[in-house]
């Protein structure tokens, strides 16, 4: 018999021994192959009994309603994680958000006393631009009448 003939028999024994395994499986667990659904097992109406933690085994093989079990508490443990998980990143955004309040307040403060200041500068330079211009008409006034081109009348 040649290498490849003994490697197909090889696979052949045993997809024949899962698939028998497979059907097994499926009538211990009550599932059916449906005529209408492809071939595709699904539930009968037979009553199956809930999976709970001590029926699941790490010896025997894996059945749909102990699958359900697993899979039910992964959901509720997947569940508690992200809760917890949004609830503290909700948290740490609200103090960032109080933090980012607090240093606005300050810069609010500090903003308003330099546009007070900025408003007094500029009152007091308007004044003194004001008197500038008064002394500058003063001097001019006092340059003219003291100059010799002066005409008598």
């Amino acid at each position: 018999m040649s290498q490849r003939h003994k490697s197909k028999q090889a696979k052949a024994d045993r997809a024949a021994f899962f698939r028998a395994r497979a059907s097994a499986l499926k009538s211990k667990e009550g599932l059916t192959p449906s005529q209408d659904d492809g071939g595709v097992c699904s539930r009968d109406s037979s009553p199956s009994h809930p999976a709970t933690p001590s029926s699941i085994t790490e010896e025997g093989p894996l059945t749909v309603t102990a699958m359900r079990a697993m899979m039910a508490e992964f959901s509720v443990t997947i569940q508690g994680n992200v809760t917890t998980q949004i609830q503290a990143l909700a948290t740490e955004l609200r103090k960032e958000i109080h933090d980012i309040g607090s240093r606005s307040t300050c810069m609010d403060q500090k903003m308003a006393n330099f546009a007070g200041a900025h408003n007094s500068l500029a009152d007091k330079m308007q004044e003194i631009d004001e008197k500038l211009q008064t002394y500058k008409l003063k001097l001019a006034d006092k340059e003219y009448k003291q100059s010799p081109h002066k005409r008598d009348p």
